[in-house]
């Protein structure tokens, strides 16, 4: 008697919870939509799509984005720029086939290909304030998740200038 008790609450709660659960969860339209925001649109591959669609329908994609400050879009927007000019140079430009091209482009964006030789000759580095800083540290995966060590070196080196 105890077990179907314990039983019947079980599915009574579970029967209760999906439905709201279940509201919370992106449509099929938004994960696509997302993907492609992401860079996990169906042209990065197939794999890397469906992995992507799958992890949001799941709901362990975060659906919202983070305010940027516009100093710091106007920043990115020079470092797109600047890793296209970059590539250009490196002969990783759009010639040198589709899927290089990009991959080389998202390693520049995340600040894993130098672009010292490039910046002497179109920008200096600057100094930014802490709200740019966080936003930057953000992007570029050194936000408080990456530990906070890790965070307040990166907004102490970029609010130095040391930061493209």
């Amino acid at each position: 008697m105890r077990t179907i008790s314990l039983a019947f609450t079980a599915a009574l709660v579970v029967c209760i919870t999906a439905p709201a659960y279940a509201q919370h969860l992106p449509s099929d339209a938004q994960c696509h939509a997302l993907a492609r925001q992401r860079g996990a649109g169906e042209s990065s591959g197939n794999r890397n799509h469906e992995r992507f669609i799958r992890d949001c329908m799941a709901g362990r994609v975060t659906t919202t984005t983070p305010a940027i400050p516009e100093p710091v879009r106007e920043l990115r927007g020079m470092t797109d720029e600047l890793c296209h000019e970059l590539a250009r140079q490196r002969g990783a430009g759009e010639s040198s086939g589709n899927r290089n091209h990009e991959r080389f482009i998202r390693n520049c964006l995340a600040g894993r290909v130098s672009v010292t030789a490039i910046r002497t000759q179109t920008q200096e580095l600057r100094k930014r304030s802490e709200a740019e800083c966080d936003a930057l540290s953000r992007q570029r995966g050194a936000g408080e998740s990456s530990g906070n060590r890790n965070h307040q070196r990166f907004v102490r080196d970029c609010m130095a200038g040391k930061v493209s």
